[in-house]
């Protein structure tokens, strides 16, 4: 089973959080009812790469919107082969 907790530390504050025997709204996937969170989200590890890849993202958005427009305004003349 994967972890996705950085730390065993932080991994057992989090289920210090849900003492034995309190109900406990889970998160899983009913395919595979072994893949379970308990606490869904973005994790902190996963921020950065969320925060850098979005604008990212939105750059190849607007460059390839500026190619395209670029590419539609530009003419060709034909050329003669001979």
């Amino acid at each position: 089973m994967q972890s996705y907790y950085t730390t065993k530390a932080y991994a057992e504050a989090v289920v210090r959080r849900y003492p034995p025997g309190s109900a406990v709204p889970v998160a899983y996937d009913p395919a595979h009812p072994d893949v379970a969170c308990l606490e869904p989200g973005v994790i902190g590890t996963c921020a950065p790469y969320f925060f850098i890849g979005l604008p990212l993202v939105g750059l190849g958005l607007y460059l390839a919107f500026v190619l395209v427009r670029i590419r539609n305004t530009v003419t060709i003349p034909p050329t003669s082969l001979g």
